[in-house]
């Protein structure tokens, strides 16, 4: 009797455990996925914009242009349909995009475009930074603009109090951080994705992945918030590394982040718990090759660049 007992309990016990892993409440979700396609080419950034989303598009040959193809040109996407709302002419690189309002900020080489987006067919106001300054990204924290240069590793602000009126706003050096990628700014704090660590002196089994924090923005200092050895020892599991990470964004209650991560074989999109700072992968492909995305009603938009997409996951 004790035995028959023993068994139905440890039976049990395992039709219990099986209901559990697989009620849909605890298993993994994978988010549902859209795709646009529509004028796309080549587009780094995705941003929010009055119920849609615009979209940043090289529109060249090539993934990164040639010095004589000025094609760039800005798309609108909203319910569904895609129109050109900043067409080809004058934009080289449009990169990173940030809006305040009714105003565009287009990171385009050494060039900063401020478009008015309820007048987008007149010229925009120019503010050229200084060589070698080649600008990446964008956010928007208030009344400040930053802006991120990749190739020398800084971060500059602007005072975007008056955007109708830039023409005598110069760009103030911020934080110099080699590698600077991409940014996400909420509640007073910065998030940073950059290069992997890897200096004149460091060992390939010491690279780092690195999200940094920056906590007082008025006295900037970057901190390592996310620090992830490239290199794990496993030799199957290197032959996938995460060679960098670029677009970041924040959740909309600002608790977590969403992080592009650029892997060997595949692209994935990480969150981040940033109160635990625990990181886990909600969406991976092959090929994908993941940008500067946003989050907008409970949706994220993440430009896939070499594939001339724009991938939308529902969360």
């Amino acid at each position: 009797m004790k035995k028959f007992l023993t068994s139905f309990f440890t039976f049990f016990l395992f039709i219990i455990s099986c209901f559990i892993l697989t009620s849909p409440s605890r298993a993994a979700v994978t988010p549902d996925t859209s795709e646009i396609r529509d004028g796309i080419r080549f587009s780094e950034c995705v941003r929010p914009y009055n119920g849609g989303v615009l979209i940043a598009n090289y529109g060249s040959q090539h993934k990164m242009p040639g010095i004589d193809e000025i094609k760039g040109y800005i798309l609108y996407r909203k319910n569904g349909q895609t129109k050109t709302l900043i067409p080809p002419g004058l934009l080289h690189y449009p990169s990173g995009i940030a809006v305040k309002d009714d105003y565009l900020f287009v990171c385009d080489g050494d060039h900063l475009r401020v478009y008015n987006l309820q007048q987008p067919e007149k010229a925009p106001q120019t503010i050229t930074f200084p060589k070698p300054y080649w600008l990446k990204a964008a956010a928007i924290d208030g009344n400040t603009l930053y802006v991120s240069s990749d190739n020398v590793g800084q971060i500059f602000t602007l005072d975007i109090t008056h955007p109708e009126n830039m023409n005598r706003v110069q760009p103030k050096k911020w934080l110099e951080l080699q590698g600077v990628k991409c940014m996400a700014v909420g509640d007073g704090v910065m998030y940073i994705t950059a290069l992997p660590e890897n200096g004149p002196d460091t060992e390939e089994a010491d690279m780092e992945n690195v999200i940094y924090r920056v906590t007082d923005l008025r006295h900037p200092q970057a901190e390592k918030f996310i620090s992830k050895k490239v290199y794990s020892g496993n030799p199957a599991a290197d032959k996938n590394v995460s060679v960098y990470y670029e677009g970041i964004t924040l959740s909309e209650d600002n608790y977590a982040l969403y992080v592009a991560d650029h892997r060997v074989k595949t692209g994935a999109i990480l969150v981040v718990d940033i109160g635990t700072k625990e990181m886990r992968t909600i969406y991976e492909a092959e090929g994908l090759d993941p940008a500067d995305l946003t989050l907008t009603d409970k949706a994220l938009f993440i430009p896939d660049m070499k594939n001339r997409r724009v991938l939308k996951l529902e969360l």
